[in-house]
């Protein structure tokens, strides 16, 4: 019997490079999962394992989108004073 192969390497990448995205936004992992309708079990299990099926990678990279997306529209409604934009 042969030895088993990788399970999906390019998944591993596709969740570090959601992981980079993730921390560099400062999104906490418990928002990360609700957005994507993720358990917070299988978010665990996901990153724990470092594997993940290929809708679950697409879930992760439309919610890192969703937040972005919302963050961008609370700007425009509640401008940073201190940034000294005039609404």
């Amino acid at each position: 019997m042969s030895k088993r192969s990788t399970y999906r390497p390019e998944q591993a990448e596709a969740l570090a490079k959601i992981e980079r995205r993730r921390q560099i936004m400062d999104v906490q992992h418990s928002e990360l999962a609700d957005t994507a309708a993720i358990s917070r079990e299988t978010w665990r299990r996901i990153r724990r394992e470092k594997r993940a099926f290929p809708a679950q990678i697409t879930a992760l990279r439309f919610a890192l989108r969703t937040i972005e997306a919302r963050r961008r529209s609370a700007e425009d409604v509640f401008p940073d004073p201190d940034n000294g934009e005039q609404p």
